[in-house]
C-alpha cells in the first residue's frame, strides 16, 4: 500500500495535540505571593498619544537632512585638515640629515 502525503497529512498535528495532552505539568503550589489573590486590579491608563512620540515625517525627513548636512561639513572639514604636509618642514630637515650622517 501506497501512503500518499496528502490523505495524511492533518494525522501529525492532531497527533502532537494529543501527545501534548498527556504531559504531566509541574505543581506551582504557593508559589503565588501572599495576598496576590485579594490584590485591587492594576490601574490601568490610556494610550492616546502614546505612539505619537516620533516627529511627523517630514519634521523627521528635514532633521534628518540638517544632521546629514551637518556630518557632510565636519567631514569635509577633516578631509580639508589631512591634505596638509604630514611632517612638517623642519622635522622633515632633521629627518633629511639624520638619514645624510
Amino acid at each position: 500500500m501506497v501512503l500518499h502525503r496528502s490523505r495524511f497529512r492533518h494525522l501529525f498535528p492532531a497527533a502532537a495535540l494529543l501527545l501534548a495532552g498527556c504531559t504531566n505539568l509541574p505543581d506551582l503550589g504557593d508559589a503565588a505571593p501572599v495576598g496576590l489573590e485579594d490584590a485591587d486590579y492594576p490601574l490601568l491608563i490610556p494610550l492616546d498619544g502614546t505612539f505619537q512620540s516620533d516627529p511627523p515625517p517630514r519634521e523627521a525627513g528635514a532633521q534628518a537632512a540638517a544632521a546629514l548636512a551637518a556630518r557632510r561639513a565636519a567631514l569635509l572639514r577633516r578631509a580639508a585638515d589631512l591634505q596638509g604636509p604630514v611632517v612638517d618642514a623642519e622635522t622633515e630637515e632633521r629627518m633629511r640629515r639624520g638619514v645624510a650622517d
